[in-house]
């Protein structure tokens, strides 16, 4: 986290434009690629389930398929849509 705020500070007093992206599914890019500093989001997998509350909290990288099924695990509804769809939570 330390580092992706350093990096981010740099891009902004350099007056880069900042593109974050996450797995790349259902992505194309143009020849000339992308300009400014890209943050790529795949690695960030972090799920923590509170049952107290009911609420899921995920990263960006996390897979939608490996969610649902973790929440199918704990008995929880509502991510059945989930199971099919090749993309992350940061996608969807």
């Amino acid at each position: 986290l330390d580092q992706l705020q350093d990096v981010v500070a740099w891009a902004q007093h350099l007056d880069f434009p900042i593109t974050a992206l996450g797995a790349g599914s259902n992505l194309l890019i143009s020849d000339l690629g992308i300009a400014g500093l890209v943050i790529c989001t795949r690695r960030w997998r972090f799920s923590r389930f509170d049952p107290e509350l009911g609420q899921v909290t995920a990263a960006a990288g996390e897979p939608l398929p490996s969610l649902a099924w973790k929440a199918a695990k704990r008995g929880w509804r509502g991510l059945e849509w989930a199971v099919g769809i090749p993309g992350t939570v940061g996608g969807a």
